[in-house]
């Protein structure tokens, strides 16, 4: 839903963006407080390299080739 409105709005990254988030908070919800902010920082690290990485094999055909083997 994040994607469509920010479609609609005419701001794809930004429904992008929110669609990560509201990913990210998923892993916390059941966590302690004390635990959650660690867990999440984890995550949204996680993703963020993810994203860099396809970014990555993106430019560089070879990758892109081996990491859809």
């Amino acid at each position: 839903m994040p994607v469509v409105t920010g479609w609609a709005a005419g701001d794809t990254a930004a429904g992008l963006m929110a669609t990560i988030g509201g990913f990210t908070a998923l892993y916390g919800s059941a966590l302690p407080y004390r635990y959650r902010a660690g867990r999440l920082a984890l995550v949204a690290a996680s993703l963020a390299f993810a994203v860099g990485m396809g970014i990555w094999a993106a430019a560089v055909v070879w990758v892109g080739v081996l990491g859809g083997v």
